[in-house]
């Protein structure tokens, strides 16, 4: 009754676009992946090999953008050593890091956000095999960071798509993805980070049994948790391994823009289009809903950006469920 409760509320908060073209769509076709000898292709081996693709930096031109007013200060910092950031700063500002949680299998049923995710496995374009986050928005739709699906800045599409919900747990489950879909302005724009989110279709439906998370909009100031199959986190100034489990996190809004820029995440590696779900608490997440996914490595250890979700986000899942077709 719950999840029920929150879908229907979703619809106030969107103007639904059905039975309309959309514009500036990329639509990619794919097949399930498989080996020289036919066999398919992410079998447990290949999956144990796999490692956590990296997130992406802001762009100097997104820092301008979209800085809060208190951290213009570190902008020249940051510019300076994108590539290391200043825990001194974050630890003066904050005086603390975030605490990380296992999930542990099977959740119960209302932990939506646990039994929805899972990792998205593909071949990058370097050629190797990686895992970023994901999860379900529909029965058979699966939602994460565009960067995972093209990479901007190569100009490449990723190969070999596949999701496992609860990958590494007794109840992971195998779903072949047969199209994807994203804005067109993730590959083109000055400030792609807005776009960085993309929808998976996938053969095979959801249990009945498991609910999807429901895309909402962000209206009000919350603490919300990340979900997310991190290989690294920061904890204390250290780089920890995640091992690619399944892990949660809390934090809170610190600025809110185009984008939104989360305080207490230090996912790094693999964390990449995880959910960002809000009303949930340590120890007994309930969230049905979803605001962002993990987008970008904030300036600031401890920090990530994610865009901020609206009726276009809701739009583009609808079209690739319907008109969506093949344009790359």
């Amino acid at each position: 009754m719950r999840a029920r409760v929150a879908v229907v509320a979703i619809v106030s908060f969107f103007v639904v676009l059905a039975g309309f073209a959309l514009e500036g769509v990329q639509c990619v076709p794919y097949t399930p992946p498989v080996d020289a000898n036919g066999h398919p292709y992410w079998d447990l081996e290949r999956k144990s090999r796999a490692h956590g693709a990296p997130l992406p930096l802001l762009t100097t031109k997104e820092i301008d953008r979209w800085s809060p007013p208190a951290s213009q200060r570190l902008r020249s910092l940051y510019l300076a050593d994108r590539y290391s950031l200043q825990r001194d700063e974050y630890d003066r500002s904050r005086n603390y890091y975030p605490a990380y949680y296992p999930v542990y299998y099977p959740p119960d049923a209302y932990e939506v956000a646990f039994n929805a995710s899972g990792k998205l496995y593909f071949s990058g374009t370097d050629n190797e095999d990686s895992w970023c986050s994901g999860f379900f928005v529909d029965a058979n739709v699966i939602m994460t960071a565009a960067h995972c699906i093209f990479d901007n800045v190569k100009q490449q599409y990723s190969a070999g798509l596949h999701f496992a919900r609860g990958e590494g747990t007794s109840r992971g489950e195998d779903y072949p993805i047969v199209k994807a879909a994203f804005y067109d302005e993730w590959r083109t724009s000055d400030y792609p980070g807005m776009f960085d989110y993309a929808f998976l279709l996938t053969s095979t439906r959801l249990p009945q049994d498991v609910t999807p998370l429901a895309i909402t909009e962000l209206t009000k100031e919350t603490d919300w948790m990340t979900v997310g199959y991190p290989q690294t986190y920061d904890a204390g100034g250290v780089d920890l391994s995640g091992g690619g489990s399944m892990l949660y996190v809390i934090g809170s809004l610190a600025y809110r823009s185009e984008m939104i820029l989360m305080n207490g995440n230090s996912m790094k590696k693999g964390s990449s289009g995880g959910p960002w779900v809000p009303n949930s608490y340590v120890g007994g997440p309930y969230g049905t809903t979803v605001i962002s996914v993990s987008s970008k490595m904030g300036w600031l250890s401890g920090t990530m950006w994610g865009p901020l979700l609206d009726s276009r986000t809701l739009a583009l899942r609808d079209y690739l469920k319907g008109e969506c077709v093949d344009s790359h």
